[in-house]
C-alpha cells in the first residue's frame, strides 16, 4: 500500500503536533477485532463514539485498487488524526492479494507504542515477503479463543492462506506520517 498526501485533513493534524494516544491500540480492537472484519458493525462503532465521515477528496486518495467499495471514518483529537477505512472483497496490497473484509485503523503522526503493542497482541511470527520495503509487516494466525496459532507462511502464498475460513491476517505499514494497521478476514459479507 503506498501513501502519498492524505490532503488537507492530514496536514492540519501534523501541524497540531503529535501527542501520543494509547487509545489507538484499543481502538484497533474496538473497530477492527472485535467485529471480526464486518464493515458495517465497525462503521456503527465508529459512529456511535463520534467519529465523522471521511470527506470524498481523503476516500479518493486513501483507497487503492481492490479497495473500491470502501467506507471510512476520521476523528481529529490531541494534534493526531486517526481514520477507520473498511472494505468487503478487498484486495490490500494489490490485484495478486488475497480477498478479504479488510479494516484499516491509520494514526497521523504515529503513534508510540501502536507498533509494539500490535505485534504483542498478535503473538506470531511475522510473514516473510520478497519485498524491500522493510516498513510493511504481516502476521497470519487462527484465533482460538483469544489465542493465537500461528499459520505457517514460510514459503505460502498469502493468497492461500487466506483461502482459511478461520484465518486472520494483521498487517501493520509505518511511515514516516501515518502508521496503518489492517485487519483482514476471509470474506464472508457484503459490502458496508
Amino acid at each position: 500500500m503506498r501513501l502519498r498526501a492524505l490532503g488537507f485533513g492530514l496536514a492540519a493534524a501534523l501541524a497540531l503536533g503529535g501527542a501520543a494516544r494509547a487509545a489507538d491500540f484499543d481502538d484497533f480492537k474496538t473497530f477492527c477485532v472485535a467485529p471480526h472484519g464486518d464493515g458495517k458493525a465497525a462503521l456503527a462503532a465508529a459512529d456511535a463514539v463520534g467519529w465523522s465521515a471521511l470527506p470524498d477528496a481523503m476516500m479518493a486518495q486513501l483507497k487503492r485498487p481492490g479497495m473500491e467499495a470502501a467506507q471510512g471514518r476520521m476523528k481529529t483529537d490531541a494534534g493526531a488524526m486517526r481514520f477507520l477505512l473498511v472494505a468487503s472483497q478487498a484486495q490490500v496490497g494489490g490485484p495478486t492479494a488475497p480477498h478479504m473484509d479488510a479494516c484499516v485503523l491509520g494514526v497521523a503522526p504515529p503513534t508510540a507504542g501502536l507498533v509494539d503493542q500490535v505485534k504483542a497482541w498478535v503473538a506470531a511470527p511475522e510473514i516473510a515477503f520478497n519485498t524491500p520495503s522493510s516498513n510493511l509487516h504481516a502476521y497470519a494466525f487462527i484465533d482460538e479463543g483469544g489465542h493465537h496459532n500461528p499459520i505457517q507462511t514460510q514459503g505460502v502464498d498469502p493468497a492461500i492462506v487466506m483461502k482459511n475460513p478461520k484465518a486472520t491476517m494483521v498487517m501493520i505499514q509505518e511511515l514516516p506520517q501515518v502508521t496503518m494497521v489492517v485487519y483482514g478476514v476471509p470474506s464472508t459479507t457484503s459490502a458496508p
